[in-house]
């Protein structure tokens, strides 16, 4: 059985798109396997982080100006070396990825977030006000592994898809308004109020 976990894992790292993002998903798993669970939760978070770069490429190859908006802000603290800028970039990718680019949902944000506390605790012994060294479980690595694949930020073909499901949904629903005027207040208080969700559903 726990052969299979492995194997489960090594398929994991084979169906990253992203080159960086799978290379720090390999070594996750690496450590995961030397039982070394700390290294395991930062490289694994590292991994979120590329990820979510990696899409922004995607989108600023589109032409999405906010996209290439976020890739020039990192591409300056990098040149500049603001090590400050660069946590602040990194401080806010789940929160980017949820509410400016619909890459990731409300509770696909709530699990990485869980993935962000722990690797700070990780890395910063001083996050522990206990004054404990934290020591993760090895189910806790293995999870956020898990979670990190199912939930990374998707692919901009991947959340048109998602929004025409979305779309589809709420029309086909019993509870759907049948007035346009309650259909629209319905879709403004929706995920497809953000214009970026609305416009991939219209433009599929």
């Amino acid at each position: 059985m726990f052969a299979e976990y492995l194997e489960d894992l090594d398929a994991l790292v084979l169906s990253c798109r992203s080159l960086q993002s799978k290379t720090y998903l390999q070594e996750s798993v690496r450590a995961y396997r030397a039982s070394a669970y700390r290294a395991s939760i930062v490289a694994c978070w590292i991994a979120v982080v590329c990820d979510y770069i990696h899409k922004l490429e995607e989108l600023s190859l589109g032409g999405d100006a906010q996209a290439q908006n976020q890739l020039q802000i990192l591409s300056k603290a990098r040149d500049n070396q603001n090590v400050q800028g660069l946590l602040d970039f990194e401080k806010r990718v789940l929160d980017n990825a949820r509410d400016s680019f619909a890459f990731i949902s409300a509770s696909e944000h709530h699990d990485l977030a869980r993935l962000q506390e722990d690797r700070n605790r990780c890395a910063h012994p001083a996050f522990d006000s206990n004054g404990q060294l934290f020591n993760p479980p090895a189910e806790l690595a293995r999870l956020h592994i898990l979670k990190f694949r199912s939930h990374s930020p998707r692919a901009s073909a991947d959340t048109r898809q998602f929004a025409i499901q979305t779309l589809a949904a709420d029309v086909e629903s019993v509870h759907f308004p049948k007035h346009s005027a309650d259909a629209i207040k319905h879709f403004k208080h929706g995920p497809l109020s953000r214009p970026r969700m609305l416009s991939y559903a219209i433009s599929f």
